[in-house]
């Protein structure tokens, strides 16, 4: 019996891949499905999605295929295409991105999986493949040897020779309402060299007035306190947008833009600026203060200057430099991680080409 078990295990597959070969870079093929089935497979995007370029886009947010009995009875497959695939629109097409697999029979959903494409190390278009049980309602693995219900398949751990490299694609912004306030956060892009990312700010008033403020942080979410979300009764509109810093003086291409309208906390400010013209040098003290581990420094510049950052510990020894370049006039603020820091008094201090300041803070483990 067990001679008889090894021989059907291996010869499953060959029966499979023995089937006429099709364009698509993803197969969903039936199995235990009887004399008559009709099931509908969904691919639904989860987050952003980039096209053949690798370009965020709005396209191939959901793809659909369904397999009547009627199909050509030795081949009842499912095949999706691969944006990035020279014959991508023979068959419905999905995108780079992560996308929940589900198979649909009569309006409801039986099982699913997810699918995760977000890489740029391809060559050429990989083909997976898959199975779906129509009698137990269950997609297992191109083996028939595991259920796969529910799991995060992957294409570089699916394909030899790809590997999960971001470096490539187009940062995509995902904002959401925590506590009233805008939060932030997208894909890492993974480079050697990167610094971290800048935020692009842009606050529009609605009693007039515009500004653009950039925001440096080594991490990939950020809080904007400074803008309370009122999509009914808000005056104000806040613009944001991500480019990583790859180094001082260059950055990646920026990704999507998100506008959120609500009331911005530094309408005074602006307000100010517009009527009396003062324009000002400020350090600002950072927030929280005490803080573990991190904190924020802000600070505003008058006119265009170069700019050294620069946190010294208690005996006036550099700890690390956070800003040594050119920057425009305008607000800024960076995110200071003391992780690998012992607690105690830390001092800050900016030069400029017209101003100097020092202010203190305090890590507090």
């Amino acid at each position: 019996m067990k001679k008889i078990l090894f021989i059907l295990l291996i010869a499953f597959p060959v029966l499979i891949f023995g089937q006429p070969r099709t364009t698509g870079e993803i197969m969903i093929d039936l199995v235990n499905y009887g004399s008559s089935w009709n099931v509908t497979f969904e691919a639904e995007a989860i987050g952003g999605v980039w096209d053949e370029n690798y370009y965020v886009t709005s396209s191939y947010s959901s793809a659909s295929v369904t397999i009547p009995t009627q199909q050509h009875p030795q081949l009842k497959r499912a095949q999706f295409d691969l944006v990035i695939s020279t014959e991508a629109g023979n068959n419905p097409i999905v995108g780079i991105g992560l996308y929940r697999i589900s198979a649909v029979e009569g309006g409801t959903e039986k099982a699913y999986f997810y699918m995760d494409w977000r890489t740029t190390d391809y060559d050429t278009s990989p083909d997976v493949y898959f199975l779906y049980d129509y009698s137990s309602k269950h997609f297992r693995n191109a083996a028939n040897t595991q259920t796969i219900d529910g799991t995060h398949q992957t294409i570089w751990n699916l394909v030899e020779g790809i590997d999960h490299n971001t470096s490539g694609l187009e940062l995509y912004l995902n904002v959401s309402n925590q506590g009233g306030n805008p939060y932030l956060s997208w894909n890492a892009y993974h480079d050697s060299n990167i610094l971290g990312y800048n935020i692009y700010q842009k606050i529009t008033l609605g009693a007039g007035g515009t500004q653009t403020n950039v925001i440096f942080t080594t991490s990939t979410s950020y809080l904007d306190d400074d803008f309370e979300i009122d999509p009914k009764f808000g005056d104000d509109q806040v613009e944001y947008w991500i480019k990583a810093k790859i180094s001082s003086s260059q950055e990646s291409l920026n990704g999507n833009h998100v506008q959120l309208t609500g009331d911005s906390f530094i309408q005074w400010k602006l307000a100010n600026q517009e009527s009396s013209k003062e324009l000002y040098y400020k350090l600002s003290q950072n927030y929280p203060n005490p803080f573990n581990p991190s904190t924020i420094l802000s600070y505003h510049l008058k006119e265009a200057s170069f700019v050294n950052l620069t946190v010294y510990n208690s005996i006036g020894e550099s700890v690390t430099e956070l800003v040594n370049q050119r920057q425009e006039q305008g607000n800024y603020s960076i995110e200071f991680n003391a992780l690998n820091l012992p607690s105690g008094i830390y001092f800050y201090k900016i030069q400029t080409d017209k101003f100097s300041d020092v202010k203190k803070m305090i890590l507090l483990r």
